[in-house]
């Protein structure tokens, strides 16, 4: 990037005065003058010792001379050197006159979207740092060091490491572009949200890179009001939960009751009866009684699983079992190496139930899929939940505008509810190809200690 002296990065200060080089005899302007005045002393020189071995001669004979030894000298020099550099001379001109405009564009443009700029020569951490660039971190223009350290030291410590890493990726040649979210340090302390997006504009025979530009956006506002959505999916979320516990009491409470006191009741008046015909058909409303109880069971624990009191593995396995008694023509696996006694964070382990239910839900109703594998592991310091299908996959992007047969809520809603307790979740899907969905979530909580 270079110094902080330039409005722009590319512009014209290195071209001192007229630097334009002959095509033909590689002459600057003060060399073309010394050529010319040597040009003239050599042409009155030889005119003196011509003239001075011929008889004297009238005063217009020798300004005849006089001017035809000029037009003898001069003439080639005019033709040769003079002319094919005042038209290099007038293109440069008008090349230096296009840059100027092009700078002015580019300049007014950088203004209305309101970034700023910067230019790094990477072999000497030099920086040129745009008025902008430098306004929007509180310093006046010039007020920073024009050096890479200007930019690494207002880094926020969370986030230097990622943010240096993404850049050294791409001036590396690894990454084909360089785009990165990070917070930086402003005069008075407080910190900006940035986007920072760059590109390696010249590298040498080697492949090395020699300079970098790229340009910074404040996007404190954008992450502001995504911090606001993430928290107000985490009230809707945790009402949502809090509403599906109240309704699965109510029906193991209420409707549970009243199911177990119709079937005692059923079975006191099935013992009155005396034909046969009406016994057999009591013995048909207790058996409906009695599925009826195993429904409401079901749906209480798909509203708030009683399992998970005991983990997110049990609850699993628990609601696994209920779906392999109905779905016979359906293979289901599920693994989870090492995490039978292993507990999550309360709201982690809900949202994770929550997304292998809409999973699950699109790979059957919407997929037709044949196979389901369900795998929970740990990786590093994150736990990995991922549901795959053999089903017709969709195409992710469409289906979370609304359009195809998945429909844009279920995505949206596992997005932003892993996203409000910072996770992250990824959709692998192609029409013909089936499905994977992934949710990530750093694993804050340590391995139980076994009891002796």
């Amino acid at each position: 990037m270079s110094s902080s002296s330039h409005n722009l990065p590319m512009d014209l200060s290195n071209w001192n005065g007229l630097q334009v080089k002959h095509p033909l005899l590689d002459l600057t302007p003060g060399r073309l003058l010394m050529v010319v005045i040597l040009s003239i002393f050599l042409a009155e020189t030889g005119e003196r010792l011509i003239l001075g071995g011929v008889p004297p001669t009238s005063d217009l004979a020798q300004v005849f001379i006089d001017m035809a030894s000029m037009l003898v000298v001069l003439t080639p020099i005019y033709f040769f050197i003079y002319r094919p550099f005042q038209v290099q001379w007038h293109e440069r001109q008008r090349i230096e006159e296009a840059l100027k405009k092009s700078e002015e564009r580019l300049k007014y443009a950088l203004e209305a979207i309101n970034d700023g700029v910067w230019d790094w020569i990477v072999p000497t951490g030099e920086v040129y740092f745009s008025p902008r660039w430098q306004t929007m971190l509180g310093y006046e223009p010039g007020e920073l060091e024009s050096h890479y350290s200007s930019w690494e030291s207002h880094l926020h410590p969370d986030d230097r490491e990622k943010a240096i890493q993404a850049l050294t990726d791409h001036v590396a040649g690894t990454n084909p572009s360089y785009e990165s979210e990070y917070q930086m340090r402003t005069k008075d302390g407080q910190y900006l949200w940035i986007l920072d997006r760059g590109r390696v504009v010249e590298r040498d025979a080697a492949g090395n890179a020699l300079r970098v530009t790229g340009t910074h956006t404040d996007i404190t506002r954008r992450k502001q009001a995504e911090a606001a959505l993430h928290l107000l999916w985490q009230q809707l979320d945790r009402t949502a939960e809090n509403e599906r516990t109240r309704l699965a009491r109510d029906l193991h409470d209420q409707l549970g009751q009243l199911v177990t006191v119709l079937q005692l009741d059923l079975g006191v008046f099935k013992r009155t009866l005396q034909q046969p015909e009406d016994v057999a058909r009591c013995r048909q409303l207790i058996d409906l009684t009695t599925q009826l109880g195993h429904e409401i069971r079901h749906v209480t624990a798909r509203l708030r699983p009683p399992a998970l009191d005991m983990g997110l593995v049990p609850a699993l396995k628990y609601d696994l079992e209920h779906l392999r008694s109905h779905l016979y023509d359906l293979q289901i696996t599920f693994k989870a190496p090492g995490l039978e006694r292993h507990r999550l964070e309360p709201e982690v382990e809900i949202t994770l139930f929550r997304i292998y239910q809409e999973a699950l839900n699109n790979a059957v109703k919407h997929a037709r899929a044949r196979t389901i594998d369900i795998r929970l592991q740990r990786e590093d310091s994150e736990i990995i939940l991922a549901v795959q299908d053999d089903g017709v996959g969709f195409e992710p992007q469409k289906a979370s505008q609304g359009e195809g047969d998945h429909g844009g809520l279920g995505l949206v809603g596992m997005r932003e509810r892993v996203a409000a307790l910072g996770g992250r979740l990824q959709i692998i899907s192609s029409p013909g190809r089936g499905t994977t969905v992934m949710a990530f979530f750093r694993d804050l909580q340590q391995e139980p200690e076994e009891t002796p």
